[in-house]
C-alpha cells in the first residue's frame, strides 16, 4: 500500500506479511521490515509489517517488489531506535496500523516506550525487562541493506544471534508471499476496466435469463430500455415475441453447453424499439452469447452487445485528438457515412469549407483516407465509455 503521509513524514509502500507474524511473532509483540534502504532505484522501499494495515490508502504495484538479496548474510548491525530516519519514518506509522494500538506504547521515553501513569509505580519483582523498540541493520554481500525493528524485552545479542540465523530466508518467505498476494491485481485491474470503461454492455445470465451482473454501459442499457429490459429479474426484449425468442435462445445455449464442452459463441440480432431519431433501427443489433464455466462448476451466459458510439460522443474524441470544434463536427459527419454536401449542408458549411477542415482532420490524426478517419473514431468511441 502506497501511503502518502504519517504525522507529516513521507513514509514507504506497505503491506501485511503472515510470514513475519508467525516466524518472528514468537520473541516481539510487532515487527516491521523496510526492505534495502540502500535501493537507489527505490529510495522510499518497502515496508512489511507483522500487523494488518486495516484501511490504509493505495495500491502497491507489482513492479515495486524488491529482488532477491544475491550472497549470504554478511552482518546485523544494531541500530539507534531513537535516532537512525528509517527507524524513526517506521516507527511514526505505527500509529496508523490499528492492529499495533492496542499491544504497542509510541510515545517519546527510551526505546518509544511511554512513562508509567504514575511514576511511584513499580513492577513487579519477578515481571522482567520493560519492551521497546529494538533495530537492525541486516547487510548482505551484495550492499542490500534490510532494516528490522521490532517491539520485544529480548536483549540486543540476542536478537542479533536470531536474525542472523533467520532473516535470509524469512526475506525470501516474505517477498514470495506479497508476489503470491499480487497475483490478482491484474484480474481486479480487468474487472475495473470491464465494469467501468468498456463501451460494450456486458450482461450475466443464468438458464432462466435471469440477470445476476452487468457492467456499467449494460446498466445504461437497460434503463434506456428500447433495446433490452428487465421484467421480474429476467432480461426481456422490446415485445413479447421478441422477448420469448431470447429465452429459448439462452435456454438453447445451455443445453448445447451440456453436450459440448467447448465454449462456442452464438449471435442473436436484436432490434430496437426506438432510435434516437425516434424511428425503429433497420441495422439489428449483435447480441454475442457465450456459456461460461466457473471453478466450482456452475454456469452461466455471458451476453456481449456493442453499444453504436453517439455523434456527440465521436466529436469529443476528435476533440481529444487535437481538432478543432468546427474539424471534429466535420470528421463525425464524414463517419456517419453522409456525402460531402449533405455533411456541409448539416454543419452549415459551404462544401469549399467543409472540405477544407475534412483536409486538416486527416492531417491532425494522420491518416491517408476518410474511410481511415471514419474506422478510428467508431473503434475508439465503441471500446471506450465516457469519462
Amino acid at each position: 500500500m502506497l501511503i502518502e503521509k504519517c504525522r507529516g513524514i513521507s513514509v514507504p509502500q506497505v503491506i501485511h506479511c503472515d510470514a513475519l507474524s508467525e516466524v518472528v511473532g514468537t520473541i516481539s509483540d510487532f515487527s516491521m521490515v523496510w526492505f534495502d534502504r540502500g535501493n537507489a532505484c527505490m529510495p522510499d522501499g518497502m515496508v512489511a509489517t507483522s500487523g494488518q494495515g486495516g484501511d490504509l490508502p493505495g495500491l502497491l504495484q507489482k513492479k515495486d517488489i524488491p529482488t532477491q538479496a544475491s550472497g549470504s548474510l554478511c552482518e546485523v548491525v544494531l541500530l539507534d531506535p531513537n535516532a537512525d530516519d528509517t527507524v524513526t519514518r517506521l516507527r511514526g506509522l505505527v500509529a496508523d496500523l490499528p492492529e499495533s494500538r492496542d499491544n504497542i506504547k509510541t510515545g517519546d521515553g527510551a526505546n518509544g516506550a511511554t512513562e508509567p501513569d504514575d511514576a511511584t509505580e513499580t513492577p513487579p519483582p519477578d515481571a522482567g525487562p520493560e519492551p521497546g523498540w529494538k533495530a537492525f541493520e541486516c547487510v548482505f554481500q551484495d550492499g542490500t541493506r534490510d532494516v528490522v525493528v521490532v517491539w520485544t524485552a529480548e536483549p540486543d545479542d540476542a536478537l542479533r544471534q536470531i536474525l542472523t540465523v533467520i532473516w535470509p530466508g524469512l526475506r525470501r518467505l516474505c517477498l514470495d508471499e506479497i508476489r503470491r498476494s499480487q497475483a490478482g491485481l491484474p484480474d481486479e485491474a480487468m474487472l475495473w476496466l470491464v465494469q467501468r470503461k468498456v463501451n460494450a454492455s456486458v450482461l450475466v445470465l443464468d438458464e432462466n435469463c435471469n440477470l445476476l451482473q452487468t457492467n456499467a454501459a449494460g446498466a445504461d442499457l437497460i434503463k434506456r430500455g428500447d433495446l433490452l429490459r428487465v421484467s421480474a429479474g429476467r432480461l426481456c426484449s422490446v415485445n413479447e415475441r421478441a422477448t420469448a425468442g431470447l429465452h429459448r435462445m439462452v435456454h438453447d445455449v445451455f443445453r448445447a453447453s451440456e453436450k459440448d464442452r467447448k465454449a462456442r459463441e452464438y449471435v442473436l440480432l436484436l432490434r430496437s424499439r426506438k432510435g434516437a431519431d425516434g424511428q425503429e433501427h433497420k441495422q439489428p443489433l449483435p447480441l454475442t452469447l457465450t456459456p461460461f464455466q466457473g471453478s466450482d462448476g456452475r454456469k452461466v451466459l455471458i451476453a456481449l452487445l456493442p453499444m453504436p458510439p453517439e455523434q456527440d460522443r465521436i466529436e469529443h474524441l476528435a476533440r481529444k485528438m487535437g481538432l478543432t470544434p468546427s474539424e471534429a463536427r466535420v470528421a463525425a459527419l464524414i463517419r456517419a457515412g453522409l456525402p460531402s454536401r449533405e455533411a456541409a449542408r448539416i454543419a452549415g458549411l459551404k462544401i469549399e469549407t467543409f472540405n477544407t477542415y475534412a483536409k486538416r482532420a486527416l492531417a491532425k490524426m494522420n491518416v491517408s483516407g476518410r474511410a481511415d478517419m471514419a474506422q478510428m473514431l467508431t473503434w475508439q468511441a465503441a471500446v471506450e465509455r465516457p469519462s
